[in-house]
C-alpha cells in the first residue's frame, strides 16, 4: 500500500508540473484542462483510500487510532477551506504556474514524509468481502468513538463539501465574476 501510494504521489507530482509547464507556456486548453481533471480525479479516487488505509499503520497504540482518524480528516477538511483562498492569493501574487508548481512541491513533500517513514505492516483480513464488510460495520456500531467520528465526516461531506461546488456560482452572480 505504502509503496502504491509513493507512486501516485509520484504521478500526481508530475501532473501538478505539467500543469505548471503549459500554463507558464500558455500551451494549456479546455482539453488539456479536462484530460489533468480526469487524471486528477482517478489519482484522487486512488490515494484517498490508500492513505485512509495505512494510518492504522502509522500508529502504535490502538488506542490512539481514532485520535490519527480525527487529526487526518480535521487535516484534509482544513486543505478544503484553506486551500482555494490560498491558491487565489497566490495566483494573485505569481500567476497559476506558480500554484501548480507549489502544488507539485507539497506532494513532493509528502512522499519525503511516506519515504521516511516505517509503517508495521497489519494482518490482512481473511474471509469473504461480505464477512469482512459485516465486521467492520459491526466495528463501528459498537465502537462509540468511531462511530461519532464517522458520523462528523458524514456531516461535513454532507454539508460542507459543496461549497467548492457553488464558488464559481457565488462568484459570477453576488461578486460579478
Amino acid at each position: 500500500k505504502r509503496r502504491l501510494l509513493i507512486g501516485v504521489q509520484v504521478v500526481l507530482v508530475l501532473q501538478s508540473l505539467t500543469l505548471a509547464v503549459i500554463t507558464q507556456f500558455g500551451w494549456i486548453d479546455g482539453t488539456s484542462i479536462a484530460a489533468m481533471a480526469l487524471l486528477l480525479g482517478l489519482l484522487n479516487a486512488v490515494e484517498t483510500p490508500l492513505r485512509q488505509a495505512l494510518i492504522g499503520s502509522f500508529v502504535d497504540d490502538p488506542a490512539d487510532l481514532p485520535n490519527a482518524l480525527v487529526l487526518n480528516a480535521m487535516l484534509i477538511n482544513a486543505a478544503r477551506f484553506i486551500g482555494p483562498p490560498l491558491a487565489g492569493t497566490l495566483i494573485a501574487v505569481t500567476n497559476e504556474a506558480g500554484c501548480f508548481l507549489l502544488t507539485a512541491f507539497a506532494y513532493l513533500g509528502l512522499m519525503a514524509g511516506l519515504l521516511k517513514v516505517k509503517a508495521t505492516a497489519l494482518p490482512k483480513a481473511t474471509g469473504s468481502t461480505s464477512q469482512v464488510f459485516r465486521e467492520g460495520v459491526a466495528y463501528l456500531w459498537h465502537t462509540v468513538s468511531v462511530r461519532q467520528l464517522m458520523i462528523s465526516v458524514v456531516m461535513v461531506n454532507l454539508l460542507a463539501s459543496c461549497y467548492a461546488a457553488l464558488l464559481p456560482i457565488l462568484a459570477t452572480t453576488v461578486y460579478a465574476g
